[in-house]
């Protein structure tokens, strides 16, 4: 809260900056007080380079302007894509308010952090529409860029991977992992044409270093499910074995993805693109709950949990008041227990104590009913387009 506004967005630039004169922005807070930068080398210079140059308002205007309208590109383009393919129209559903309501409390935070997040949730989304429109290389390299940026999208693009092999279609798999795994290395190898092999090779290492570090001292203040856990009943795990945990449960993600699919499979001829919804709404639950470094004002990357489960609320056919109820329950532990909304002692008391991951399991839990109750008939139904 004490931090200023604009402080990522002057600390990207600043090590932009460094990055462009080939030194070594790793280690410093640039003077912004948001912490060490200790991010990608390419993204400084793919992208928060454009910025550097302008003065800090200009810059910051253009940033956030850039990032919100990719974002709603994004969202447009995926909800046309899923009018056509399903005969959903996300303006036109139940509880559609509520979709705005989760979208607004979130990006503000994001905007007002100048977070990158809001950016590439817009990839993320654009990279969904691609994948239903069986375009997987064009999605694997977007995804293969943003996820050197950040890790996060690693648990989306390890389940969107699963959607084609479970089918046996080798064809997309081999495009959608090449593809990204093209883009990641043309990413990383970037900076050691920029810099020369071996410079690069020493800020990787020192990348490699800092971050390790914080993660293993300040992974417990961030908003993720051990926080919660540790916070509130004391259970405290060591960093490497919340880690071996957290494969666990990605396997459990990855199984329910099995299933589903293989349930698609016998009803619908586009199974994969009921998979590649689940995969992203599912990953995006995993990243919230379990990334070491799932920050506040970074949850706008749940969005994809929530326009999935919409989607299947309508299938469903879950629109009482039930379901209206377990949204605003939803809604309140991840955005609205963390606004002025909330008396301030309670306020920072969940904030303190982590109750956004909450939202979350409750958001997944409908999401997985909504699943469950949608049956054959209305899954073979779903696809006719």
């Amino acid at each position: 809260m004490s931090r200023p506004v604009g402080g990522h967005y002057g600390i990207f630039t600043s090590a932009a900056k460094a990055i462009l004169e080939k030194g070594d922005p790793y280690g410093t807070t640039f003077g912004w007080g948001v912490g060490p930068y200790f991010y990608s080398l390419t993204c400084g210079l793919s992208f928060f380079s454009i910025f550097s140059f302008l003065p800090l308002f200009w810059g910051l205007l253009l940033y956030m302007l850039t990032s919100w309208l990719f974002f709603l590109w994004g969202l447009f383009s995926l909800n046309a894509t899923m009018f056509r393919k399903f005969d959903f129209d996300l303006w036109k559903m139940p509880f559609r308010n509520f979709f705005w309501l989760f979208l607004a409390s979130e990006m503000t935070g994001g905007i007002l952090a100048s977070k990158v997040e809001v950016f590439m949730l817009g990839v993320l989304l654009f990279a969904l529409k691609l994948l239903l429109e069986r375009k997987e290389i064009f999605a694997g390299l977007l995804l293969g860029w943003i996820t050197n940026w950040k890790f996060q999208p690693l648990p989306i693009v390890g389940l969107a991977l699963l959607v084609p092999l479970c089918g046996r279609n080798w064809s997309g798999a081999t495009k959608f992992a090449g593809s990204f795994a093209f883009s990641l290395g043309v990413a990383y190898l970037l900076p050691l044409a920029w810099y020369g092999v071996d410079a690069a090779r020493s800020l990787y290492e020192r990348q490699n270093v800092l971050l390790w570090e914080f993660m293993n001292r300040d992974w417990l203040h961030f908003q993720h499910i051990y926080t919660f856990l540790y916070k509130n009943f004391g259970l405290e795990l060591s960093f490497e074995t919340a880690q071996m945990v957290s494969v666990f449960f990605g396997a459990l993600f990855a199984g329910a993805l099995f299933l589903f699919i293989r349930k698609a499979m016998s009803v619908s001829s586009d199974f994969r693109s009921l998979g590649f919804l689940l995969a992203f709404a599912l990953g995006a639950a995993y990243m919230n709950l379990f990334s070491p470094l799932s920050q506040s004002n970074a949850y706008i990357l749940h969005t994809p949990l929530i326009l999935v489960l919409f989607f299947f609320l309508h299938k469903a056919g879950m629109s009482g008041k039930k379901t209206g109820w377990i949204l605003f329950l939803g809604y309140f532990l991840v955005s609205l227990a963390y606004s002025d909304f909330n008396p301030k002692p309670s306020r920072l008391y969940m904030y303190s104590h982590a109750f956004k991951p909450l939202g979350i399991l409750v958001l997944l839990g409908l999401l997985l009913a909504a699943v469950s109750k949608t049956n054959a008939k209305k899954l073979e139904s779903t696809s006719s387009h």
